[in-house]
């Protein structure tokens, strides 16, 4: 199963609101780990220049740059145990799409018969 959103998202939504950090990583503590956590970095003065920014609730600068921390601080916990691949998204759909592409099915590949690990354990 590939998903575009999992706890990690839920975590750095969350503790970017001023939720707990660590009240909201226990939420997901114990849950199915990914094989691999593709992260689409952007800063966000890139993000402000594309279509319609700012339209939707969570899109403003100071909340897209807490995110963003969050996010990195969630990969720096994950160091040892979900790898993550960082892509710069100030990149054309093209691009994204192909290296995204062979990174998955390489993951895919990679990840096939291996055991289910737990996330956060």
């Amino acid at each position: 199963m590939i998903c575009d959103r999992y706890a990690h998202s839920g975590v750095a939504y969350s503790a970017s609101k001023g939720l707990n950090f660590d009240w909201c990583v226990n939420c997901d503590r114990g849950l199915v780990a990914p094989d691999a956590i593709i992260y689409l970095d952007l800063t966000v003065e890139e993000a402000m220049k594309r279509g319609d920014f700012g339209l939707e609730r969570y899109e403003k600068k100071d909340f897209q740059e807490k995110i963003r921390e969050t996010f990195l601080s969630l990969k720096a916990r994950d160091e040892n145990t979900v790898p993550w691949h960082v892509i710069d998204a100030n990149k054309s759909k093209e691009e994204l799409h192909t290296e995204i592409k062979l990174l998955v099915d390489r993951i895919i590949a990679e990840s096939a018969g291996q055991p289910l690990k737990k996330l956060w354990c």
